[in-house]
């Protein structure tokens, strides 16, 4: 691993909890999701192999998209990270 930020990552973790336990809406993404399984009890896989990294991939929101302001058209996401779910997150 490299690049840990292990103040970053306790506050994140702390920020999740703290919105999940308050019933506050949170839309999580890459990171953001990893954290949430984490903080709920699931784990990562520490390093995947490539070809996940720098990897970009057509990315369309549909569900309620006009609501939020959103458009329906694909965008691309790229994917910079080495890590994937391990055990999904709790319910």
């Amino acid at each position: 691993m490299y690049d840990v930020d292990d103040v970053q990552d306790d506050v994140d973790v702390d920020l999740i909890r703290h919105v999940l336990a308050n019933g506050i809406p949170v839309l999580t993404v890459c990171r953001g999701t990893q954290i949430a399984n984490v903080a709920l009890g699931g784990s990562l896989v520490q390093h995947m192999e490539n070809p996940h990294r720098h990897v970009v991939n057509p990315v369309t929101l549909t569900a309620h998209a006009a609501h939020l302001g959103l458009s329906d058209e694909p965008v691309t996401a790229s994917c910079y990270h080495h890590q994937a779910f391990g055990q999904p997150l709790c319910s």
